[in-house]
């Protein structure tokens, strides 16, 4: 399937699936709020450029140390508005294994799907891409499975 990189380094990576309609970022290492807010800035101008919907989020590592709670204000305020209004629908998360930040995930995908996002949640990434791949923008239906 046909990947364009957007931006990749030793910390994060963005990529987008132009075809599935679909933006992908990865955690790879420690991020500082700057490098958070990059990353969701970076998936949102994808998110317009090529139309997409749905939006993957790799959160597996377990040197994120981004502070979640400092970052909340913008990413609801600034960041979230803006992925809306580009066309987001779908959110996979393939969650951390850090419980800590498992929990304000948790917190955040339900303020999502309280706004409209259809939210998953999944331990690995196959079944995140499975279930994205079977999501379309006529999919009418909305669940938390958080």
């Amino acid at each position: 399937m046909n990947r364009v990189t957007v931006v990749e380094n030793e910390s994060f990576a963005v990529w987008v699936y132009p075809q599935r309609r679909l933006v992908h970022q990865q955690i790879r290492g420690p991020l500082s709020g700057s490098q958070f807010r990059e990353v969701l800035t970076k998936g949102a101008d994808v998110l317009a450029e090529y139309r997409a919907t749905k939006w993957l989020s790799d959160d597996r590592s377990r040197k994120n140390t981004v502070d979640l709670e400092s970052q909340r204000s913008w990413a609801v305020d600034v960041w979230f508005p803006r992925a809306v209004a580009a066309g987001w629908k779908y959110w996979a998360l393939v969650q951390p294994e850090d419980p800590s930040f498992r929990l304000d995930m948790k917190v955040f995908g339900h303020f999502v799907y309280t706004m409209g996002i259809v939210v998953h949640v999944f331990n690995e990434m196959a079944s995140a891409n499975v279930w994205l791949d079977e999501q379309t923008v006529t999919n009418s239906s909305r669940n938390w499975a958080g």
